[in-house]
Formats: C-alpha cells, sequence, structure tokens
C-alpha cells in the first residue's frame, strides 16, 4: 500500500514516533489498547483515516467520513491490529495447506484487481488449490464493499452461495432463522 498511496502512508506514519516506525502495527496496537481513552481514539482515527482512504477504487470523501465514528472506529481498529498481530490465528499457509479440509464446503471468492489491502494474489492462490470454489475477479473494484461493482458481485456470491445450500437450509435462511 506504501508504494501505491506514499501520501496517505507518510500521514498514517506520521501518527507514531519516529522511533517506534520500524515497526507500525505494534505501535499501533500499543495505543488502541494503553488504557487512555483519548490515545486510543487518537489511534483508532489515524489508522481508520488510512484505511478508508486506501481501501476505494476512486477517492471518495464521503466513505472516509463514515468510517471516522470514534466508537467503531476504536472497535474495528483493535479487532484488526489483534488479528494482525496474532498472523489471523493461522501459521504462515495454514489456509493452503489444509484446503482439503474445507474443499467440500461451497465457497465463493471475490476480490478486487485493485484492491491494495487484501491483494489480488492472494485470492489466486486460493482459487488455484480450491478449483471447487467460485471465483470472481472484480475489475474496476478495490477493498470498499459497500457499494458499487464489488457490492453488486458480492451479492450474486451470496445468491449462489445461498443456491448451492441443502434445499432446509435454504428455507431456514430465507425465512430468517
Amino acid at each position: 500500500m506504501r508504494a501505491i498511496f506514499p501520501d496517505h502512508w507518510e500521514e498514517f506514519a506520521a501518527f507514531i514516533p519516529e522511533a517506534e516506525r520500524h515497526d507500525l502495527l505494534s505501535a499501533y496496537y500499543r495505543r488502541l489498547t494503553c488504557g487512555n481513552a483519548q490515545t486510543e481514539v487518537a489511534a483508532a482515527l489515524s489508522l481508520r483515516e488510512f484505511s478508508a482512504k486506501t481501501q476505494t477504487f476512486l477517492p471518495d470523501p464521503a466513505h472516509v467520513a463514515t468510517l471516522l465514528d470514534p466508537k467503531s472506529a476504536l472497535s474495528v481498529a483493535r479487532l484488526f491490529t489483534h488479528y494482525c498481530m496474532n498472523g489471523a490465528f493461522l501459521a504462515p499457509g495454514q489456509l493452503l495447506a489444509g484446503i482439503d479440509r474445507i474443499r467440500h464446503l461451497p465457497c465463493q471468492i471475490v476480490n478486487g484487481r485493485y484492491d491494495t489491502v487484501t491483494p489480488m494474489l492472494s485470492a489466486w492462490r486460493l482459487h488455484r488449490a480450491w478449483p471447487e470454489a467460485g471465483f470472481t475477479i472484480v475489475t474496476e473494484a478495490n477493498h470498499q464493499s459497500t457499494k458499487g461493482a464489488m457490492f453488486e458481485e458480492l451479492v450474486a456470491a451470496g445468491e449462489r452461495l445461498r443456491d448451492q445450500l441443502h434445499p432446509t437450509e435454504r428455507a431456514l435462511m430465507e425465512h430468517g432463522a
């Protein structure tokens, strides 16, 4: 992301003192969990602003504004950094190495071609390891999933998954159970 958004990256990194910038993830995590409400919210807003500015296909100030509610920004930033600090609770390569354990499950892989948050190569590798899964590249999309082409494709993928479910499961889903 730094190579594509150096302006936003510089602002994101500047929140952290220079002596700690060698490990921004840890530095942000410490601030998000330090116990000082003002520091925690400031770190959350900095992280969420960087995320918001880098996850849309085109600049979208309205999208940025929606992600900067202090309470939800703090919750999301803590969750995100906690998962990152713990490697998403997976060993390196674990998902691909254990793909046979989930191969029988219905799956739809959807990724924006220009997604700088979850790069296309990760989705491609999963697709190659799990060819039974549906796979869609959304050409005119980055990471944002709340509107536009990515939103539309995610809805379509959800419908494809619904159609793959057993009729009893589908009936429960359709009735809100």
